[in-house]
């Protein structure tokens, strides 16, 4: 939820009080979306999903949408092992302290409130998280129990990333969950948080508060970035001006401790 500094505009976070957490308290909020004024749960019929072709089939069962007190967040589940799996998630999204001051106060993971996960059948867990990036880094890590028509994503093999190249998202803007867009990467660039350098993905794909932590991929479906903050002008509401940014999957390969085991190559993790 930490702004990046690039006046005039002013950047707005997914979460609250300004990142993609869907929170109507927020007028200017992107992020997050809250429980309360969010539609109803509206998974998508599977039938259909079944339907689609493979790399939107695949990111829509990755998703998830993660319901941390009163705000409404994405999560892509990037491994299962059996009935569990591992969410990958913006860490505005499990740790509200973190998203109201900006990353200037921080919860123990040990203090967190479980987080409810809702996959695409509809099910919903109470996960755990497990993980936050250090150096102010806005990912984290939750583990859950989950169904087995869920899916994890596949991974891009590199980090080659052209501009111009098409792209889309899946997430749960407004708390809608399992919402498909699509644009372009616009630029890529490096946001500082703390003392770090982090390359994200400028892009001009449709994301609003409720798509933090949510997956950007590329045409094959592979998973090259997670949805975190937009930035908005006084002509463009957070949602509206085309600029949003992912943070790219391979901070997490940079960040991620040894234990968690997590793959570096395309395919299922």
């Amino acid at each position: 939820f930490a702004r990046p500094p690039t006046p005039p505009a002013s950047p707005t976070m997914f979460g609250p009080p300004s990142m993609l957490f869907t929170q109507p308290s927020v007028p200017d909020n992107p992020g997050k979306a809250t429980a309360s004024s969010a539609p109803p749960d509206m998974p998508p019929d599977l039938a259909d999903l079944e339907q689609q072709p493979l790399e939107i089939r695949r990111a829509m069962k990755a998703n998830v949408r993660v319901t941390q007190s009163d705000g409404i967040g994405s999560g892509v589940i990037i491994r299962r092992d059996g009935l569990k799996a591992l969410i990958l998630t913006n860490r505005h999204v499990v740790d509200l302290a973190f998203a109201q001051t900006q990353g200037a106060l921080q919860v123990p993971l040990s203090k967190l409130t479980e987080p409810t996960i809702s996959y695409v059948t509809g099910a919903k867990q109470k996960g755990k998280v497990v993980w936050f990036a250090g150096e102010e880094v806005d990912l984290a890590l939750i583990e859950a129990p989950c169904p087995t028509e869920v899916e994890a994503v596949a991974w891009q093999a590199t980090d080659e990333i052209q501009i111009g190249e098409q792209v889309f998202a899946v997430g749960n803007p407004a708390g809608l969950g399992w919402t498909y867009t699509r644009g372009v990467v616009s630029a890529l660039r490096l946001h500082e948080y703390g003392t770090r350098k982090v390359p994200v993905i400028q892009t001009d794909t449709r994301i609003g508060p409720g798509n933090s932590g949510g997956g950007l991929y590329n045409q094959k479906g592979e998973l090259i970035g997670i949805n975190t903050f937009v930035v908005s002008s006084s002509r463009y509401s957070a949602g509206e001006s085309g600029l949003g940014f992912a943070i790219r999957k391979i901070v997490l390969f940079e960040l991620k401790p040894e234990m968690l085991q997590l793959p570096a190559v395309s395919g299922n993790p």
